[in-house]
């Protein structure tokens, strides 16, 4: 984080670097692996968005933790990225949020298995 100063201790881990439309489920096994046996019960994942929820889906067995899934709609290196300001809103609301899996985009919080992705427009919404 170059331009801010967070105010708590935090750790950066990469885990799988591709497009998420080529992940496989070894890909999520290593990240549900991870999130699993990890000391933090508080985790941010940044994540392509097409297949956001079945990486969601596949953490939702994780007990006792916080996991939001977060990306963005233009990749952080546009100017106008939507990528840090939905990292500031996943980083706002994890201290907040009881145990689950939850997916923060578009300045708004859902839990993973209520919201969708509109197709055409590429935006989150709630699924009722």
């Amino acid at each position: 984080m170059k331009n801010v100063e967070p105010n708590f201790e935090y750790d950066i881990v990469s885990l799988v670097k591709k497009d998420s439309l080529d992940m496989t489920e070894e890909d999520r096994g290593k990240i549900f692996d991870f999130c699993r046996d990890s000391d933090w019960d508080r985790i941010i994942i940044t994540h392509g968005t097409d297949t956001m929820l079945v990486t969601a889906k596949k953490l939702s067995g994780i007990k006792n933790k916080v996991i939001i899934l977060t990306g963005s709609l233009l990749p952080e290196r546009f100017i106008d990225s939507d990528a840090s300001f939905n990292i500031g809103v996943a980083i706002g609301a994890i201290n907040y949020l009881k145990e689950g899996v939850y997916i923060a985009m578009q300045g708004r919080v859902y839990e993973w298995d209520k919201c969708k992705k509109a197709p055409q427009s590429g935006r989150f919404a709630d699924s009722q």
